[in-house]
């Protein structure tokens, strides 16, 4: 391989890397810099920016064609993010089958309820951790109408 296309791999590998680390610490200017200078997203940065709840970065990746990576919802969800998981969602994101389960065992019930709305399935152990945590769950017709609210506490 010649020196040129050595070196053109190697700029392309640290443009990935850097791009990935920016989203990671959150730093939108640098993000929004190696962007602008042809930087390559791969579906782990959203990821990140995902998972540490970077929502201005997620909405920029998203401006500039990121592919989503089919665990971000799942992980905003997991960080009770729910506007990112909302962000996600109106960009056609997937719902892992942990989602909702996730979402009831930590108490979102807001994240539930979109994840719902956006045609996530209830499955039973879903339903054991919403009442664990004190919420019920119920479907009525349909799984796409389901709702979830919170019981009233005992006096």
């Amino acid at each position: 391989m010649n020196d040129y296309l050595y070196f053109y791999f190697l700029q392309k590998m640290v443009s990935k890397y850097q791009v990935l680390h920016a989203a990671r610490s959150g730093n939108i200017n640098n993000v929004r810099l190696l962007l602008q200078h042809g930087a390559e997203i791969n579906n782990m940065v959203i990821l990140h920016a995902a998972s540490n709840g970077y929502i201005d970065i997620v909405r920029l990746l998203l401006q500039h064609g990121a592919e989503i990576h089919d665990m971000a919802v799942l992980h905003a969800t997991i960080n009770g993010n729910i506007d990112i998981v909302r962000l996600l969602l109106q960009h056609g994101a997937e719902i892992h089958d942990m989602t909702v389960f996730q979402a009831a065992h930590n108490g979102y019930i807001d994240i539930v309820r979109l994840l719902l709305q956006h045609g996530a399935e209830i499955h039973n152990l879903t339903v054991l951790y919403a009442a664990r945590k004190g919420c019920l769950l119920y479907t009525s017709p349909s799984p796409r109408d389901g709702l979830l609210s919170r019981m009233p506490s005992s006096a």
